[in-house]
């Protein structure tokens, strides 16, 4: 075969680069991918560190989201699918919490087709479109605004707690479909979270990964096609095209 792609977790991935490096002529043609499930993963354990003081714990427990024995479970990523369920159940209320306050600070309302639509659905007003595409620039430009800090620290951290949610489930979206961009779009935009918080083998072997994806055409020509049709990913029934990280 022209190419093998051999997909890992970080700790056998580095002890295959280092193999790689040392004998590339006998290793042109390998492929060593940093697996999407601890990509993942790691992205959750940069939450857990930002979220490390108890505001959070407080929050899940009263909540009755998370018991508070099992709350470590979420920050250090013990339970994968425990830190999606707590993470996206806290991250949609905060975002719920903020549009509500973009509303109030705005006193901008609802289009009447936005509203409509929610009791109607069959009857589609192409006005929705246009409606939602200016209601979605203001709320943009809102928290444009929270991050560069005028509405001070406290909603500017939270955003950040946001923004890192966001950027997960799009890249877990961009495994499902087999989204090569946005899978290395969501690769260079934690990047920068690794090196902030000294996550070293993510940081280096990671910047190191995105690299070969910027620049895979040039170091393996073909091989773009074949991991844009076949993909890193596994769907397991033919009968649900989404896929599964590997």
């Amino acid at each position: 075969m022209k190419y093998v792609n051999v997909t890992l977790d970080i700790g056998a991935a580095i002890n295959c680069y280092k193999l790689i490096w040392n004998y590339q002529y006998q290793f042109s043609n390998v492929i060593v991918h940093l697996g999407d499930f601890h990509f993942m993963k790691e992205n959750f354990l940069i939450m857990g560190t930002l979220l490390s003081g108890h505001v959070f714990k407080d929050i899940a427990f009263q909540a009755g989201i998370s018991k508070s024995g099992s709350i470590n479970s979420v920050h250090y990523v013990l339970h994968y699918n425990r830190a999606w369920a707590v993470h996206t159940t806290i991250s949609e209320v905060l975002e719920q919490i903020l549009f509500k306050c973009f509303l109030e600070e705005t006193s901008i309302d609802i289009p009447s087709s936005i509203k409509l639509s929610s009791f109607d659905s069959l009857n589609f007003n192409w006005n929705l479109l246009n409606d939602n595409f200016i209601l979605f620039n203001e709320y943009k430009s809102y928290k444009d605004k929270i991050r560069q800090g005028f509405q001070g620290k406290t909603p500017q951290f939270w955003l950040i707690y946001l923004d890192l949610m966001e950027h997960q489930h799009f890249a877990h979206t961009s495994v499902q479909e087999n989204n090569y961009s946005d899978r290395l779009y969501c690769w260079d935009y934690f990047l920068k979270f690794y090196f902030a918080l000294n996550k070293t083998n993510y940081a280096r072997y990671g910047s190191f990964y995105s690299n070969i994806l910027h620049n895979i055409d040039s170091l393996y020509p073909g091989l773009l096609g074949i991991l844009v049709n076949k993909g890193m990913s596994v769907q397991a029934q033919d009968k649900y095209p989404l896929c599964t990280s590997i």
